[in-house]
């Protein structure tokens, strides 16, 4: 018996090596991606796709503000002062869109004027999402003056 329970955990131990390996091996493509992919992950400078996404999302609360070749940051997290990405932010926009089980949040949108705008490093805008509480626009820039810069 204690031959047969001692094969086992043998067993069970081999198999678990194997199978819970990761492939490291990337070929040059793959390498390319993730290469790419840290290097954009706060890329804030929006495309044209990202842009009008934005205009429909934020159509009531923008003005005339267009987000056509903006620059924008994003921010995060239960208080909202996690970094994060435009990448994130459409990521969640999508996976909560298609549920029933939770609203989607757009986040607090802030909108800096030209003075404002040098003051956090040519920053057009700061979306802020998924937080508990909304900022006054000085705490967001103070927020965005912490961080540091991006060259994008």
């Amino acid at each position: 018996m204690k031959k047969y329970l001692c094969l086992s955990l043998a067993t069970l131990l081999l198999s678990s090596c194997f199978f819970g390996r990761k492939n490291v091996n990337t070929d040059a493509g793959q390498q390319q991606i993730i290469d790419q992919t840290e290097k954009t992950e706060f890329a804030t400078w929006l495309n044209k796709e990202e842009a009008e996404e934005l205009n429909k999302i934020f159509a009531a609360y923008r003005n005339d503000f267009d987000f056509t070749s903006k620059r924008v940051i994003f921010f995060t997290g239960s208080s909202g002062k996690l970094r994060s990405s435009k990448e994130h932010y459409f990521r969640m926009q999508k996976k909560y869109d298609n549920t029933s089980y939770y609203n989607r949040d757009n986040g607090y949108l802030y909108i800096f004027d030209e003075d404002q705008k040098k003051a956090v490093g040519g920053y057009d805008a700061a979306i802020v999402f998924w937080t508990k509480s909304q900022w006054a626009t000085e705490e967001v820039m103070d927020r965005i003056m912490l961080e540091p810069p991006i060259e994008d």
